[in-house]
Order: C-alpha cells, then sequence, then structure tokens
C-alpha cells in the first residue's frame, strides 16, 4: 500500500477533515512509538510500511527508550498534535488500527511481547 493510501484510510476512520491533518496526526503517532520502543519493534514495522511511513519510526540511537506508559504517551501525542487527551487516545487507535492492519498484523504482534500491559491494551483496542 503506498503511503497516500494509508494516510487516506487514517482520514476516513479517524475522521479528519483533510489528508494533512490524517497525514499529520499519523507521523506523530509513529514519531512518538518510536521514541518509546526498542528497536526491534521499530524495525519490523518499518519492513513492512510504505518508505514514506516507514521514515518516521526511525530514531536516533538512544541508550535506551524510556519506559512506555499508555497515558504518557497520549499526553505526549497531545501535546505534539495540539490536540485534547481524549482525541489523542482515539487518534493513536485510528493509526495503530490502519498501520496493524497494514503491516500484516506487525504492530499488534510485536507489541504483545514488549510493550507495557496499558499500552497492549490500547493497541489492541485498536484491532477492534
Amino acid at each position: 500500500m503506498h503511503y497516500d493510501q494509508l494516510t487516506r484510510l487514517v482520514q476516513l476512520r479517524g475522521r479528519f477533515a483533510s489528508p494533512e491533518d490524517a497525514d499529520r496526526a499519523t507521523r506523530t503517532t509513529l514519531c512518538v512509538l518510536a521514541e518509546r520502543v526498542p528497536d526491534t519493534v521499530a524495525t519490523a514495522l518499518v519492513e513492512r510500511l510504505p518508505p514514506d511511513l516507514a521514515a518516521h519510526l526511525h530514531r536516533d540511537p538512544e541508550p535506551s527508550a524510556e519506559p512506555l506508559v499508555a497515558d504518557d504517551f497520549v499526553a505526549q501525542l497531545a501535546e505534539r498534535a495540539s490536540l485534547d487527551a481524549l482525541r489523542a487516545a482515539r487518534v493513536a487507535r485510528t493509526v495503530f488500527r490502519v498501520v496493524d492492519l497494514e503491516s500484516g498484523g506487525s504492530l499488534a504482534g510485536r507489541a504483545k511481547g514488549v510493550l507495557p500491559e496499558d499500552v497492549r491494551d490500547l493497541v489492541a483496542r485498536a484491532g477492534r
């Protein structure tokens, strides 16, 4: 799938007003995720996503990512995307759902073993 198609799905499922809003939400969600997951998870997703989208999962090498907690993830996403927390949680679930579908279940599958339970729940709810 091409990046334009993926962001169009995010736009439709997330009820974004424009493709640009969906693109910004997708990029921001993946950037925050990439900062908080092990390199192996980011690498697995990079291999399965369109190059334009996968580029947002690359990060500068760090000694270790900060532990990911769902509330912190949503708060950081809300701040970066200028959203309230409720909308940020919905955006995250929408992006996770579309990315999980397009990565052949890689996001949810990889998340199961490496993400804290509350974040796994956020990702899992996205698949429903």
